[in-house]
């Protein structure tokens, strides 16, 4: 990472440091079909706590955003998938220095290990500190050069 890149992650970890709360984001991996059992194995549950800001969805902001859409339109269009802002979500930006907070049923080792480090995806679940439960539909990492910043996503209550 140049040195450039990584003072703007420095900067934006400093942001959501002081104005982001801390979240838990909640992945589940599915279990695999065992043929010599016969049985599914258990699903593995991923945790991460890492920082985030939920703001409300700028329809200005969206237009140049990567997620598609034109200012002042009443439902913004949202790329190639033909979905669409709907009233009631928000945005979520995070923060790319996360560390796994943990693997409630660590069945798969291996997945563990590769998920280091908290990159969303859509279908994670995302808990707030007053409860809200909200799940992640849209996601895009922030990355200029190629290196990672923050993330940002849209996400809609469960």
């Amino acid at each position: 990472m140049s040195d450039f890149y990584a003072r703007m992650r420095k900067t934006a970890s400093r942001l959501l440091r002081g104005y982001g709360c801390r979240i838990t984001a909640r992945r589940v991996l599915p279990g695999v079909y065992n043929p010599a059992s016969g049985r599914r194995t258990e699903d593995t549950v991923l945790e991460w706590r890492p920082l985030a800001i939920r703001t409300a969805v700028s329809h200005e902001y969206l237009a140049g955003s990567g997620f598609g859409g034109t200012a002042g339109s009443s439902a913004v269009s949202a790329g190639s998938g033909g979905s669409r802002i709907r009233s009631g979500e928000m945005q979520l930006l995070i923060d790319c220095a996360a560390t796994p907070f943990s693997p409630v049923q660590p069945q798969d080792q291996q997945a563990v290990q590769r998920q280091a480090a908290y990159r969303p995806q859509v279908g994670d679940l995302v808990i707030f500190p007053d409860g809200g439960r909200w799940v992640i539909v849209r996601e895009q990492p922030v990355e200029p050069g190629g290196e990672p910043v923050f993330y940002r996503g849209i996400i809609r209550r469960e």
